[in-house]
C-alpha cells in the first residue's frame, strides 16, 4: 500500500507508473469520486483466491486535505484497511505537500509505504533537463535549457513531456527547433518576477521579487531574467527604426511573437534611454556579485528602488 504526495507531479506519475507495471489494465481502477465510497470497498473486498491481484488509485481522496471532511463510508473504509488481508494493491496520489491529521491520515501514514516527491529548485531545473535528454541519446545545452524553462510553465510533466516531442524532431535540440517547435504558454509563476517589471508596479515587482527569492531563486537568476528581457527590448527598437513590424523581428530573430510583444511593451512603457541605462546598470551590478563579493540581495533591491520605486 502507497501514499504518493508532494507537488512535482511529475515524479508521483513515475511512481505511479512503476507501480502499474505490476498489474494488467483491466486490474486497474482508478478514482476520483468517492460519492459512492461504500460500494467501491465492497468491490475490493470480492476479492476471492481465483482472483488477480488488482490495482486501485484514489486520487485526492478529500480526508487528507482536510481533517474534518465528511465522506460516507470513511470508518467502513478505515476497518477494510486495517482488517485487510487480500492481494489488492492501494495507491493514494495527494498533490500537496501537507497532509491533515485524523484517524485514517494516521493509520496511512503509519503503515503504507509513504514517498514525498519534492519540487526541483528552479536554479537546478536546466541541469535536470540537459540530463534528462542525455540520457535519451540527444543533445541539449544550458543555455537553451533555460529558455525552455522561460517559454514553459513551471510544470516538470508539461516540459518532459515538449521535451520528448522534441526527441521525435531533433535529438539536438536547439534554439531554432525550440521557437519552431515548442507551442506558446504563458507562464506566470517561474518568470512572474519578470513579468512584473512589465507592469512598472513596483509594489507589484518588489512582491514578487520576494516571492521568487523564497521559492529558491538566486539574485543573478532574476538579473539574467530582466536583463533578456530589457536587451530584447533595446534590438526591438532597433528594428523598429528599420521599419520592421513586430511579426518581422520574431520571424528575423526567431523567438516567440508573444515574447516580442512583452518586450515591446517594456520599450513602450520606459523608453530607450532608459532601458539602455538599465542594461549597463544590471551588467555592472552582475559584475560587482561575481567579482567583489558585494551583498546581493541588498545590492539587488537598491536597484529595484532606484529604477522602480518612483513609478
Amino acid at each position: 500500500m502507497y501514499l504518493l504526495f508532494g507537488e512535482e507531479t511529475y515524479f508521483i506519475n513515475q511512481e505511479l507508473n512503476n507501480i502499474k507495471n505490476n498489474f494488467s489494465k483491466l486490474n486497474i481502477e482508478d478514482f476520483d469520486n468517492y460519492s459512492n465510497l461504500i460500494e467501491i470497498v465492497d468491490r475490493m473486498s470480492s476479492f476471492s483466491l481465483f482472483s488477480e491481484p488488482k490495482l486501485y488509485i484514489f486520487r485526492d481522496f478529500p480526508i487528507f486535505n482536510d481533517s474534518k471532511a465528511k465522506i460516507e463510508g470513511i470508518d467502513y473504509f478505515l476497518n477494510y484497511l486495517k482488517e485487510k488481508n487480500d492481494q489488492n494493491e492501494i495507491v493514494f496520489i495527494h498533490n500537496d505537500t501537507t497532509i491533515a491529521k485524523n484517524s485514517f491520515t494516521n493509520f496511512v501514514l503509519g503503515n503504507f509505504k509513504v514517498i514525498e516527491t519534492k519540487k526541483i529548485k528552479n536554479k537546478d531545473l536546466p541541469k535536470v533537463l540537459v540530463d534528462y535528454v542525455n540520457a535519451c541519446g540527444g543533445k541539449l545545452t544550458i543555455s537553451d535549457a533555460l529558455l525552455l524553462t522561460e517559454i514553459l510553465p513551471n510544470n516538470l510533466s508539461i516540459i518532459i513531456s515538449e521535451i520528448d516531442k522534441l526527441l521525435l524532431e531533433d535529438k539536438n535540440i536547439t534554439i531554432d527547433i525550440i521557437n519552431k517547435s515548442v507551442p506558446q504558454y504563458n507562464s506566470d509563476d517561474t518568470f512572474a518576477f519578470s513579468n512584473s517589471i512589465e507592469s512598472g508596479d513596483f509594489v507589484l515587482i518588489w512582491s514578487k521579487y520576494k516571492e521568487r527569492l523564497h521559492e529558491g531563486d538566486t539574485i543573478l537568476q532574476m538579473i539574467g531574467q530582466i536583463s533578456r528581457l530589457f536587451c530584447l527590448a533595446s534590438k526591438i527598437n532597433s528594428f523598429k527604426n528599420l521599419d520592421f513590424t513586430l511579426l518581422q523581428i520574431a520571424t528575423y530573430l526567431k523567438i516567440h511573437e508573444f515574447r516580442i510583444k512583452k518586450a515591446n511593451n517594456l520599450l513602450m512603457k520606459f523608453g530607450v534611454r532608459k532601458i539602455e541605462e538599465i542594461i549597463n546598470t544590471l551588467s555592472n551590478l552582475e559584475y560587482d556579485l561575481k567579482t567583489k563579493g558585494v551583498n546581493d540581495e541588498q545590492a539587488f533591491e537598491v536597484f529595484l528602488i532606484k529604477y522602480f520605486g518612483n513609478n
